[in-house]
């Protein structure tokens, strides 16, 4: 039977997020790089760590990345925090208009085939952009 078994550093404990899989115990030892052991399971590295005292798989916290992170506790994840003031609505402006522009795809081609509402919203999606484009000028 195969099994899974995920890789963590000898010195340290923490998972690197690299799994084998193995039917045979007495591979697995070659198999692994040099300064890393292994544990059968499937672990979050980003999550969960090794004990290397008790032997345990243990809850882990990793340091921030950055001081624009924080904590999620639902996700267990840093998150880049939440932006304010201009920094937030500039990032809004781009979001939509991302969102603008991954949704022409279709209108152009219906517009190419000489469907004239296609050509109409293509029109309507400009103007949006050009818009939103003025407000972050003035932000």
């Amino acid at each position: 039977m195969i099994k899974t078994y995920s890789l963590y550093e000898a010195a340290t404990g923490l998972f690197t997020g690299k799994r084998l899989h193995c039917d045979d115990d007495g591979l697995l030892a070659v198999r692994l790089p040099a300064g890393t052991l292994a544990m059968e399971g499937a672990f979050d590295h980003r999550r969960q760590r090794m004990d290397l005292a008790t032997g345990a798989v243990v809850a882990y916290r990793p340091p921030a990345p950055s001081a624009d992170h924080e904590w999620d506790d639902i996700g267990r994840r840093w998150q880049v925090k939440a932006a304010s003031g201009t920094e937030g609505r500039s990032a809004v402006i781009y979001a939509r208009i991302q969102a603008l522009e991954a949704t022409q795809g279709r209108a152009v081609r219906e517009a190419t085939l000489g469907d004239a509402t296609a050509m109409k919203r293509l029109k309507e999606i400009d103007a949006e952009i050009n818009e939103l484009r003025k407000e972050l000028a003035r932000a």
